[in-house]
C-alpha cells in the first residue's frame, strides 16, 4: 500500500519524465526542468492532466507486487537444492530475474504502455477519457499486441531490478536462517533496506 500511495504523490514528476521522453523523441524542444513542465501543464491543461495515466501506474504497482510475491516462492522451489531446500546466491538472483520477467508479462508492460499512451494522448488528440476506454481503443486499433509495445525494454529493466531486489532479499534471509538469526520486523526492515539499496546501485551502474 505504501508504494501505491507514494506513486500517487510522485506521479506529477512521473508524468513530466514521460512527457519529456515523448517530446524528445518527436524532435520538439522541451524544458528539462520538471517544475517548469508542471507549471505549463497546469496553465494549459489543468490539474487533472498531471494525473492522466495515474490509475494505470497504481494498478500496475499493485499487480507487480502481487505477481512478485506470489510467483517468487514458487520459482525459488524450482531452483532450490533438492536435498537442503536452499538456493545459491546465483540461483537466488536467477529466481528474481524469472520473477521480473513474469511480472513484466502479466502486469508491468501493459500498465506502462497505458500510462505512456494516456500521457501522450493528453498533449495531442485527447481521445482517452479513462483507462478502460483507452484499453478498448488500443485493442480495437492495434490488437492485443498493442498493449505490449515496448515489451523488450520494460522486461529487461524488470528482470534486472527484480533479480537484484528479490535475490538480495532472499540471500540475506537464507544467510540469517543459517546463523539462526530471528526473523522479525527489524530484520525484515534491514533486509528490505539493503535489497533496495543494492537494486538502486545495480540499476544505476547498468
Amino acid at each position: 500500500m505504501a508504494q501505491e500511495v507514494d506513486a500517487v504523490f510522485q506521479y506529477p514528476f512521473e508524468f513530466t519524465k514521460t512527457r519529456v521522453q515523448l517530446q524528445s523523441e518527436g524532435g520538439c524542444p522541451v524544458p528539462r526542468n520538471p517544475f517548469v513542465i508542471v507549471g505549463q501543464t497546469l496553465r494549459q491543461e489543468g490539474f487533472r492532466a498531471l494525473y492522466k495515466g495515474c490509475s494505470s501506474l497504481v494498478i500496475g504497482s499493485v499487480a507487480k507486487d502481487g505477481v512478485r510475491f506470489l510467483v517468487f516462492d514458487s520459482i525459488k522451489n524450482v531452483f532450490a537444492d533438492s536435498e537442503t531446500g536452499t538456493l545459491t546466491p546465483a540461483n537466488n538472483l536467477l529466481a528474481g530475474m524469472v520473477t521480473g520477467i513474469t511480472a513484466s508479462v502479466f502486469a508491468v508492460t501493459p500498465t506502462e504502455r497505458m500510462k505512456t499512451a494516456m500521457i501522450d494522448d493528453a498533449r495531442k488528440a485527447k481521445r482517452f477519457k479513462s483507462t478502460p476506454q483507452a484499453v478498448r481503443t488500443i485493442l480495437q486499433e492495434d490488437g492485443f499486441m498493442g498493449l505490449y509495445r515496448g515489451f523488450v525494454g520494460t522486461t529487461l529493466k524488470q528482470a534486472g531490478a527484480t533479480a537484484f531486489r528479490m535475490g538480495t532479499y532472499n540471500i540475506l534471509k537464507d544467510f540469517q536462517r543459517s546463523r539462526q538469526i530471528e526473523q522479525n520486523t527489524w530484520t525484515n526492515f534491514v533486509n528490505g533496506a539493503v535489497a533496495g539499496t543494492v537494486t538502486t546501485y545495480g540499476k544505476t551502474s547498468a
